[in-house]
């Protein structure tokens, strides 16, 4: 599905059930998520289960950039994501000077 139909669709679902009934369901869907991932951990649900929450997840997202804004939304995830690319990096730095013998070791 291409991206104008999937906002499309979002839209519709929005306009259909109404600003709250989405927020609640993505709630909800979140939620299921976490329990699908705690089961994981314990051997309890499948990759497949843990597919399945995070498609409804990302659905619902989609319509929650739409109903608290598109733009705001892009420039926190450009925020974000910067923020992690920098931590990664001071990670990684921090490991190489672990490794480096001191002098007189």
């Amino acid at each position: 599905m291409k991206k104008e139909e999937i906002n499309a669709l979002c839209a519709d679902a929005i306009k259909q059930w109404g600003f709250y009934a989405q927020v609640n369901i993505a709630i909800e869907e979140m939620a299921e998520l976490t329990v699908a991932l705690e089961h994981f951990r314990r051997g309890r649900a499948t990759i497949e289960e843990v597919q399945t929450e995070i498609a409804d997840v990302t659905i619902c997202c989609l319509q929650l950039v739409q109903m608290f804004g598109e733009e705001g939304c892009n420039d926190q995830f450009a925020y974000k994501l910067e923020r992690l690319k920098q931590r990664l990096e001071e990670s990684k730095q921090n490991e190489k000077e672990k490794i480096v013998p001191q002098d007189g070791a």
